[in-house]
């Protein structure tokens, strides 16, 4: 397969994203990455129209080696070579070629429709909703940064939900932000992890509180890079 200059980089960029978010690994299935972080408390699902299917272990690695056969010019391609065993990449005027990994012996876990179905994501009900804007992420991702931390509270009692954007570590603790919505559960207590992607702020990032048929509770963050729809599904833990 052949990507034009901007299709190579954007697909960089995307794996950059993904790699800056806890994802050691990348692996795209059906033109989709749709996988579970290395420690398995976090879920990615973004498409990825440039390619059908690739994989990389530890992709932060190869970066840098993969945008030096990013196109001089825009009217030139990479190609993207794949066989049973191995990935090829050119630019006409060089090529690398790599083992390709055992997905399964990878950190990062790929989830397949079939599996993707049975967590029933696609199917939750919505418990409350905050917009992210530029600034409040900001201040989340100094307070992530500072404090070495990216858990935040969820309490609900008296039929409300108040997220308290809180981080906390040894050092200190510090709450950004209250949002309250009216829910059908009567309590519920617990953390939630919240990774903030690099997301495009044409449109403001989302954060719900959703919940599945089974009860499962998650927080979503919803958001767009490289004008594609980003969703990043963190599960419950109770306190």
């Amino acid at each position: 397969m052949k990507l034009s200059k901007q299709n190579w980089e954007n697909l960089l960029e995307l794996f950059k994203a993904v790699s800056s978010t806890g994802f050691s690994d990348v692996i795209v299935r059906s033109n989709l990455i749709r996988q579970f972080n290395d420690s398995k408390n976090l879920l990615i699902e973004v498409s990825v129209p440039e390619i059908q299917e690739i994989e990389f272990g530890l992709v932060k690695n190869y970066i840098p080696v993969l945008k030096t056969f990013s196109p001089q010019e825009d009217d030139q391609e990479t190609e993207i070579n794949l066989s049973d065993s191995e990935i090829t990449i050119s630019d006409g005027e060089s090529e690398l070629k790599f083992n390709r990994p055992d997905i399964d012996l990878l950190a990062c876990d790929y989830v397949s429709d079939q599996r993707f179905s049975k967590l029933g994501l696609d199917r939750a009900t919505v418990l409350m909703t905050l917009e992210l804007d530029e600034r409040l992420i900001q201040k989340i991702s100094t307070i992530q940064n500072v404090f070495s931390a990216n858990t935040f509270s969820l309490e609900t009692s008296n039929q409300k939900t108040s997220l308290k954007i809180e981080s906390w570590s040894k050092t200190g603790r510090s709450t950004i932000k209250r949002a309250d919505s009216q829910i059908q559960e009567k309590k519920l207590v617990g953390n939630i992890m919240l990774f903030l992607f690099p997301f495009d702020f044409s449109t403001n990032p989302v954060f719900e509180v959703i919940t599945t048929e089974s009860k499962r509770t998650l927080g979503r963050v919803t958001g767009t890079i490289l004008n594609r729809n980003v969703s990043l599904f963190s599960i419950l833990t109770k306190q």
